[in-house]
């Protein structure tokens, strides 16, 4: 780590990402709130280093967005990696990050098939939940079948 620190993108639960400056792993264990898990996303081809509470989801923490069949609880620090280091994040890495966390947020899962998708819900016809489009419509064919 520089003695300058770290440029990341901080993405809390309730609100929008900020660029931070941290100096040392304890600072982003205080922005997540707990000890350190990685996971590895690709925004607009490019690799980064997602950090989230490990025991998020054995805490309960609130959604903060969907990926890859999986739900990110709690609030999250996003950086870059030269090898096995931490690195900072550029201008062009955080508006790349940015706007793959917009996107992220727009992600809705599916209570039937349980797959993610990001168009606009449909309303199932059995318990009222959103439900993706492509359920949405096998649900309308059968009960259109079954009259």
């Amino acid at each position: 780590m520089s003695k300058t620190g770290l440029t990341v993108v901080y993405c809390p639960v309730r609100g929008i990402p900020e660029v931070k400056q941290i100096n040392r792993n304890d600072d982003i264990r205080g922005l997540i709130g707990g000890w350190m898990e990685a996971v590895r996303i690709e925004a607009e081809g490019e690799i980064y280093i997602l950090l989230c509470d490990e025991e998020g989801k054995l805490k309960n923490s609130e959604p903060n967005f969907f990926m890859e069949n999986d739900v990110i609880v709690g609030d999250i620090v996003i950086l870059s990696s030269k090898g096995e280091e931490f690195a900072s994040l550029t201008e062009s890495d955080i508006e790349k990050v940015t706007r793959w966390i917009k996107r992220q947020r727009k992600a809705k899962f599916c209570t039937k098939c349980k797959e993610i998708f990001y168009n606009h819900p449909a309303i199932s016809r059995r318990d009222g939940s959103g439900i993706c489009p492509d359920c949405g419509v096998a649900e309308a064919l059968e009960d259109f079948i079954n009259r």
